[in-house]
């Protein structure tokens, strides 16, 4: 009985744990919706699961946008220090990093769903 509890236990916390494809998607549907506290409650989750620059990057950018300049620092620090980071992404991130404004562009490179 005790070992069918523990079984039940697991899968429920299987299924319930969401994972990195579905907080990303949501985080960049809150970056969308302007919800800024939203996406990097998101993106943050997603960044504990799979650590990589392009969930990095939109971490810093929602942090831009709520004016955490040493949030946005943070981020925008590992995006430049990271190998695999491409050029328009340090670029963007560089900008971010020297910027102390809000209205910091995306140069309207957001990617799409599929674009990961």
């Amino acid at each position: 009985m005790k070992t069918l509890i523990l079984v039940l236990l697991i899968i429920y916390s299987v299924s319930q744990t969401e994972t990195f494809e579905q907080s990303y998607q949501e985080g960049f549907a809150f970056l969308q919706a302007k919800n800024f506290p939203g996406a990097i409650a998101k993106f943050k989750y997603s960044y504990k699961i799979n650590r990589n620059y392009k969930t990095a990057y939109y971490i810093a950018l929602c942090y831009s946008r709520t004016r955490n300049v040493d949030s946005c620092k943070k981020y925008a620090q590992i995006v430049m220090n990271d190998s695999q980071t491409p050029a328009n992404y340090k670029l963007e991130s560089r900008n971010m990093y020297n910027s102390t404004q809000s209205n910091i562009s995306v140069s309207g490179r957001m990617e799409s769903e599929t674009d990961k």
